[in-house]
This record gives structure tokens, sequence and C-alpha cells, in this order.
């Protein structure tokens, strides 16, 4: 790897990035010792990912930076000063007690305190790095600089970008000379893999490609709303999990009404639930996403993370027993005021400009004729045929 304190590597879908990352971490921990990656990207979901290929414990860059300088690290830092002037009237044998309480809550808030701090010859990871934003990147770059320790942005600037003020990933991607991931893995027949190539630099011409393989049907938006609706049923029906993915969120809401009522008829979805403020039934049998990270709601795999997908198990009282769908096998209970996780119905339907909550071998992806590039990249790669 490069000597500089800041690398980029450009990892398009279905490159290898995942394989790759973890090899690195590999190879650093051999030269640096264990404990010398640490791991961010900008979502919780994201981290998680990135956490369970490397082996390691990853975060969120807001989670981080709350910790390391923000508020959180304030708080922190009042508190131990608080208990730094306690310990000193911890005194006699009657205190012994009083000072032991003391000094393991000290232990406990440094602990804390070094799990956020780089150290000199660290590697930081980034993943997802052209959705973070630009001042983000530049305080954890700063950071890193300050301790010695090295930076790699990973991302593709093809595909969507920061939702906060961005640019940094792309400008660096552009300008500078990245490394980068060219051998496509993910698709099984030649002609695709070069077809998103071009895709994901805006080549028109790639349609035609596209069309040759009847990969592209055309007609009225209410006729193909049906026809992807219809290809992601039969694929649902055949056991093969499906994306439908949607290219504006009433359309995602009203596919995904669709796909219940469908489902209560056919026994698969309960016929009584809750109703969200929204209108929205949600019954056992349905698929819920979590619309915020919750730290306080936990499951044997963590915490409940924005963009967690969940089967619903039961409903009680207005509370909801889901198990995650990625992760069968650790159920949690919640009620939809006290989690704050805002549950969203989605049994089937993702919306284009938002990350597919996986990556499934079937994809239906419904576009209007506004969907820019980014999308429409995202929808073709989230399949693994």
């Amino acid at each position: 790897m490069s000597s500089a304190r800041l690398t980029v590597l450009v990892g398009p879908a279905g490159t290898g990035k995942t394989t790759t990352l973890a090899a690195l971490k590999n190879v650093w921990e051999q030269t640096y010792g264990r404990g010398a990656v640490v791991g961010l990207a900008p979502s919780a979901t994201a981290a998680a990912e990135l956490g369970h290929a490397l082996g390691i414990e990853c975060e969120n860059t807001a989670k981080w930076l709350h910790e390391s300088t923000g508020s959180g690290a304030g708080r922190r830092s009042d508190l131990l000063a608080h208990l730094q002037a306690e310990r000193t009237t911890a005194c006699g044998i009657d205190q012994r007690t009083r000072l032991r309480t003391i000094d393991t809550a000290i232990n406990t808030l440094t602990a804390q305190s070094e799990s956020y701090r780089l150290r000199r010859d660290q590697l930081l990871i980034v993943d997802e790095a052209s959705l973070a934003g630009t001042f983000t990147l530049d305080a954890l770059t700063a950071q890193a600089s300050a301790a010695g320790a090295k930076v790699l942005l990973v991302g593709d600037h093809k595909q969507l970008s920061a939702v906060d003020a961005g640019g940094a990933f792309h400008l660096l991607a552009e300008r500078s000379r990245p490394a980068t991931l060219t051998s496509l893995w993910r698709f099984s027949q030649p002609w695709e893999a070069a077809a998103t190539r071009r895709l994901r630099t805006g080549d028109p011409a790639v349609i035609e490609d596209y069309a040759e393989h009847d990969r592209i049907s055309a007609g009225p938006a209410e006729v193909m709303c049906e026809d992807a609706y219809t290809a992601w049923q039969t694929y649902t029906q055949n056991g093969i999990p499906a994306i439908l993915i949607a290219a504006d969120s009433h359309t995602v809401d009203v596919l995904n009404a669709r796909a219940h009522n469908d489902r209560v008829t056919n026994g698969l979805v309960g016929p009584v639930g809750i109703t969200k403020t929204d209108g929205t039934q949600i019954a056992v049998g349905d698929r819920v996403l979590s619309r915020a990270n919750n730290r306080r709601l936990r499951t044997p795999h963590g915490y409940v993370r924005n963009g967690d997908l969940w089967q619903v198990t039961a409903i009680t009282g207005g509370a909801l027993t889901v198990i995650p769908v990625a992760r069968p096998g650790s159920a949690m209970t919640a009620t939809g005021e006290g989690s704050r996780s805002r549950p969203d119905t989605s049994p089937s339907t993702s919306n284009s400009g938002t990350p597919p909550p996986r990556t499934a071998p079937k994809a239906s992806p419904w576009t209007g004729l506004t969907c820019s590039r980014p999308p429409a990249w995202s929808a073709r790669t989230s399949t693994s045929p």
C-alpha cells in the first residue's frame, strides 16, 4: 500500500471489495499487531457489514465523531473530572467500597475514551466513503494525521452520493491516482459484467445490450409497474429471494400495500394487525424495515440499525415481536413508540435512491423516464445471478 497518509480505493459493485479489505486487514495486523485496523462507514448497517467482513467491531462515522471529539467526548471528560474530584474525598477504611466503585467507573470511562482514539500506524478504513460528507471525511483525516495513522477511503464515486455536503471522495477519485478494482465477480454472464461497466460510466448505448438480452421492458407506467410486481411475486412464490425496486416513495408505498394485501389473501400474513399513523397495516408475517438506529434495543447480534429487515412473528398490545431476516434465531420485541425505530412495512419494495437492504438473486427494477444513472446502476448490480 502507498506510504501516503490518505489513500483512495475505488471498488465498483461486484469487484470483490469485501474480500480485498479482509485480506488487507490481515496483512496490516500481521505488520502492526492486533487492533491496528479501525473500520467506519456512514451508516450503522454498512458499518455492521464491514465489521462482519473484517471480523472486528466497526462503527458509523457520526457515532465515532460524537464520541471522539463531539459532545459524547465532552460529557465523558466532565464525568471523569467529577470522579477524580470525588476520589480525593474517599479517604479512610470506611471508604474502601466507595473508592473501588469510583476507580471502576474511571477505568471504564478511560477505556471508552481510548476506544475512540486513533493511534500511530493504525489503518482507518472508511467504507462507502462516497456517501460520507466532506466535513466528516475532513474531520476523520485530521484525527488520523494528528495521531500518525493512515486513512483508506473506499467506495465508488459513480454510485449514490452523500446526503450531506459532499464531493470530496468524487474529487479524490477523479483527480488523484486511486487504486481501482476492475474484475467483476458477481455476474455469471460476461456480457452483463461488461454492460454494467458501461452503465456505470453513463454510456447510453449500453441500453441496446440490455434490450438484446431481454432485460428491458417498455410501456405505459401502469403496465410496467404491474409487470415488475408480477415478476417479484413469481420469484417469491417459487422460494427465490427477490427485491422490487421502484423509482419514488409513492410507488414504493403502493406496491408494499399491494404485496401486504395479496399475502393476506394467500394466508401468508395475518388478517389483523396494527395500523401506523399513515394508515399502513402491519400484521404477523409482514416484513418491516427499521428506519432509525436504537442502541437500547439489542439482539444477540447487536443493536437495532437503520435499514435492518425484520419478519413480524407476533403482535401483543401494540408491540411487535420480530426476528431479523438476515440473522435468523434472534428475536426482539418492541413497540412503535417506545423503540423509536420507526418500523416501515417493506415486504418487497425498495426506493431506487436508497441502497437495497440486501443483495438478492433477483431484482425487478421499475423506473420512470426521469431515473438517473446512479439508481439504475445500483438496481442492475444489486443482484447476484
